[in-house]
């Protein structure tokens, strides 16, 4: 059970605030209700409904990550790839699945991931696709906003951190 005022992770839509845990009525139906609304400064007001009694909605909702794994994961970054699939329509299914359980490992792996396939591509003078830059650009805005949140900075920071740790590894 999460409480009022708790900041979590989303699903893919990012960082939120509990506002309220209210009974709402839409439809013909009333129901209890974890309000969201979007935590992020400058981010379009946002709130969500999740219906307290739905397993699978409630299990979308992530307590925030602690400062020591986030530090964990930013450390653990150099090794984090996954196997590259040739065939475009099978990595675009295996980033979409990726997408959206939003599981930090993975979603650090496929930025990794991407990123290498990114500057392989470009010494012999050719791009990625843009369904995989965009899969990498998602990945890299739901684990930014919620480090953000962590570790009380901007994304330039977030890059910077990430930076250091991958150079030095």
């Amino acid at each position: 059970m999460f409480e009022v005022g708790q900041v979590v992770v989303y699903g893919s839509g990012g960082v939120y605030r509990i506002d309220d845990i209210r009974t709402e009525k839409f439809g013909t139906e009333s129901r209890r209700y974890y309000v969201l609304s979007s935590f992020q400064e400058g981010a379009s007001s946002t709130t969500v409904f999740v219906p307290t009694d739905s397993a699978i909605l409630t299990a979308r909702i992530k307590p925030l990550i602690s400062f020591a794994d986030a530090e964990a994961l930013i450390a653990a970054m150099p090794h984090s790839v996954i196997e590259w699939q040739d065939d475009a329509k099978i990595r675009t299914e295996c980033f979409r699945r990726i997408l959206e359980r939003g599981e930090r490992e993975e979603l650090i792996s496929l930025m990794r991931t991407v990123y290498l396939k990114k500057q392989e591509l470009a010494e012999v003078g050719r791009r990625i696709y843009a369904a995989d830059e965009n899969a990498m650009k998602r990945a890299e805005r739901m684990i930014f906003d919620e480090f953000s949140v962590v570790f009380g900075v901007g994304d330039d920071e977030i890059i910077k951190m990430i930076d250091e740790k991958v150079k030095t590894a």
